[in-house]
């Protein structure tokens, strides 16, 4: 008898449950929408909407700005033109010579210490002439010649050498450094002759060759 009741608890209880899983997949397909929605909210929240940065204007400098900035290239300058005479405080006047007519001469000198430079100048009066130029250093008297030796019976030269009214792409000086003993205290004559291209060249040993002479005492 026992048994009996305990079976038809158990078919009862079976019974409820099952009527209770039927009516909630009845209610599920009447109205799917429910899932479905759910669904849909839960998507939508997980994925949160990323907005496109919008592109960043284009810097353009201004009027004063780029006016301000530095130039591509640095202003040109003038050229130089070419070296002073570097003993032109210590010249003879210019002088004339007969041995290249419109051609101004003069002689000049420097020291560095015990080192005499002799420096020989030229310019013509008005256009342009190819001269030589001739240098060597004398006694006081202008009488026997210091420098240079034997060896060199013109002098020190420099032919075929342009002449202007004012220095052009060259200077229009030359100077030779006496490479020989000196006494101290003594005066010599710094001696500059110049000739037209195509002249004799002085012979310097003959005492009646002058050239443009500037006299000096060694230091």
């Amino acid at each position: 008898m026992t048994w009996l009741l305990v079976a038809a608890v158990i078919l009862a209880l079976g019974a409820v449950v099952g009527v209770e899983m039927w009516d909630r997949q009845r209610k599920s397909e009447a109205d799917p929408t429910v899932d479905a929605g759910l669904s849909a909210t839960a998507s939508t929240s997980a994925s949160p909407t990323v907005s496109s940065p919008s592109p960043s204007p284009s810097v353009v400098p201004s009027v004063s700005e780029v006016a301000s900035g530095a130039p591509d290239e640095p202003l040109s300058t003038a050229e130089p033109g070419p070296p002073a005479n570097p003993a032109a405080a210590n010249c003879r006047p210019w002088a004339t010579t007969s041995t290249a007519p419109g051609v101004e001469v003069r002689s000049c000198a420097r020291f560095v210490g015990d080192r005499l430079y002799i420096i020989g100048e030229w310019r013509t009066t008005s256009g342009s002439e190819l001269v030589n130029v001739y240098l060597w250093l004398e006694d006081a008297a202008g009488q026997v010649v210091v420098y240079p030796g034997p060896q060199y019976p013109n002098g020190m030269g420099f032919h075929s050498m342009p002449a202007w009214p004012e220095p052009q792409q060259t200077p229009q000086w030359r100077e030779v450094e006496v490479s020989q003993g000196l006494v101290h205290g003594e005066r010599y004559q710094v001696c500059v002759y110049v000739t037209e291209e195509d002249a004799t060249p002085p012979k310097i040993s003959n005492p009646e060759t002058k050239g443009i002479q500037y006299g000096i005492r060694y230091p």
